[in-house]
């Protein structure tokens, strides 16, 4: 697998922080691993406090990308999920859809979906994982007789607005 940059400097998960009174900038190194594509709960992307994000990584070597790691930024505790296979992007998925913005719903109550590809098998299956015990494994499995070529930054909405068309609605 070729990612040009990734010998020299892997990707790799920091918390950043920005004092405009001091305009000083301090990084910290919140995850050894090697990680790309951070997903977040949709309807907490930018909001300060947001808790959990989920990482498509490498806990072991750099590539290929075989893990999904869920990093707690509060405790830095981390857990993850080792897939026997190359994974794509997760991406996080509330169990009650916006509603969950609006309930008290955990932060971390939903599903992670992520695409899993078997080398040996050339096949693609899609993994639905229980956010909050993504090291268990997947809870449910798409099997599929092929494989299917990496595509990057899914994210989930329950609303698909098409042109000159309906709004179409998810039923969670």
């Amino acid at each position: 697998m070729f990612l040009s940059n990734n010998d020299v400097s892997p990707g790799q998960l920091y918390d950043v922080r920005i004092n405009l009174k001091s305009k000083s900038c301090e990084n910290l190194k919140i995850d050894r691993s090697s990680s790309e594509f951070p997903s977040t709960h949709p309807y907490r992307h930018g909001v300060t406090g947001t808790r959990y994000v989920y990482l498509m990584a490498n806990d072991k070597e750099r590539v290929p990308f075989t893990d999904v790691i869920k990093i707690d930024t509060k405790s830095l505790k981390r857990d993850i999920w080792y897939s026997n296979g190359v994974i794509g992007e997760p991406v996080f998925v509330p169990r009650h859809g916006y509603q969950s913005n609006k309930d008290g719903s955990a932060e971390d109550d939903g599903y992670v979906l992520v695409q899993l590809y078997d080398p040996e098998k050339h096949r693609t299956d899609f993994c639905i994982l229980d956010a909050r015990n993504i090291e268990k494994g997947p809870i449910a499995r798409m099997k599929l007789k092929h494989h299917v070529p990496y595509g990057f930054h899914g994210t989930f909405t329950p609303e698909i607005f098409l042109p000159n068309g309906p709004c179409l609605k998810s039923k969670l």
